[in-house]
């Protein structure tokens, strides 16, 4: 959750092959943005002033992307 409360990180295991990590605003309950692992997420944080979303996964992969924005926009990914 945003330091503010206003949106939250969530596993959404609806998606195939691999769940998602999915970006809600909080009063409106609508999906801000979505991010995908090539595995199981295994952490999901916001930065301190809410802007990105760092989350790392069973890929070996460490993702920094933006909090907003229909699909996250991965601003960086971690070398395997």
């Amino acid at each position: 959750m945003t330091r503010d409360g206003a949106r939250v990180v969530v596993w959404c295991t609806d998606s195939v092959p691999f769940p998602n990590l999915v970006v809600v605003d909080v009063m409106s309950q609508n999906k801000i943005s979505v991010y995908c692992h090539e595995g199981l997420v295994r952490q999901a944080v916001f930065t301190p002033n809410g802007d990105r979303i760092v989350s790392s996964g069973n890929d070996n992969k460490l993702q920094v992307g933006a909090a907003e924005g229909r699909r996250g926009g991965i601003v960086g990914t971690s070398p395997n």
